[in-house]
């Protein structure tokens, strides 16, 4: 219990919590009468990305022995469950109730490859295609840590950050963007980009970075402030929205501020 003490993060927690509910209402504004003052809702699938980019370095690094089977499988247990049941249930009521089912589609939802770009098929329900992408993201960057990790770091992924970034953030679309870069799916890339930050983030936190409590709380309350008004006003572009992300989880991680702490003091 010390130990879970010692790694939790309530800070973390409650951002987390925060922005699932921004995710929610931005989708819940497709429905009729369903507008609201989120301009920019989806962007807060990157702090997640990057929040499980950060997660899965970490956890590569206290691993003794690496096994890209094992990292599959410890996923799966987390997250199919779930991800199966609504599925099913989204599977069920928009597919067969409505007289609209797509084998191909169903099976293609099930395997958690929808708008991965390997067959070219979305699913029913949609909003998931953030696990799909974050499964197979992690799947490829943990299989290239455990053969490269170094060259991971130090090439790969700052190319495949700065790559991406530019492309759709100078496209006039933007990272909101369901076509494909050559072969490769948007959302794919989106979700390798993402990550492939949040493990660079991780590997600077874990050996170098350490926040005093008065540069901690500065961050965080810029990043927020930067954060909320990229998500509500066009005042602040993708990618303004995006890095202020990451220094939020900068500021969460390497130090701690008397909000952190008060939110650990009070769970």
């Amino acid at each position: 219990t010390e130990k879970r003490k010692k790694n939790s993060n309530r800070s973390r927690e409650l951002f987390r919590i925060l922005f699932t509910f921004v995710i929610v209402i931005h989708h819940a504004s497709s429905f009729p009468g369903g507008d609201t003052c989120l301009r920019h809702g989806y962007l807060c699938v990157e702090f997640f990305f990057i929040l499980a980019g950060f997660f899965l370095y970490r956890s590569f690094r206290a691993e003794k022995e690496h096994s890209t089977f094992a990292y599959l499988k410890k996923r799966l247990r987390r997250l199919y469950p779930e991800y199966l049941f609504a599925a099913l249930v989204c599977i069920l009521v928009l597919g067969v109730l409505n007289r609209e089912f797509d084998l191909s589609k169903a099976v293609n939802e099930l395997l958690m490859l929808q708008n991965t770009g390997i067959f070219h098929l979305g699913g029913y329900n949609f909003p998931c295609w953030y696990i799909s992408c974050m499964m197979v993201s992690g799947l490829l960057i943990y299989s290239f840590l455990s053969v490269r990790e170094q060259e991971f770091l130090k090439i790969a992924a700052p190319l495949l950050a700065i790559g991406t970034y530019t492309f759709l953030m100078g496209s006039d679309s933007g990272i909101e963007t369901w076509g494909y870069m050559g072969p490769v799916s948007v959302p794919l890339l989106r979700g390798l980009s993402d990550m492939s930050v949040g493990v660079l983030l991780c590997a600077l936190v874990m050996d170098h970075v350490k926040l005093s409590e008065f540069v901690s709380l500065l961050l965080e309350i810029v990043s927020v402030i930067l954060i909320f008004l990229g998500l509500f006003t066009d005042f602040s572009g993708e990618m303004v929205t995006v890095t202020a992300f990451l220094v939020l989880i900068l500021s969460l991680t390497a130090g701690e501020n008397p909000v952190s702490r008060a939110l650990s003091e009070n769970r």
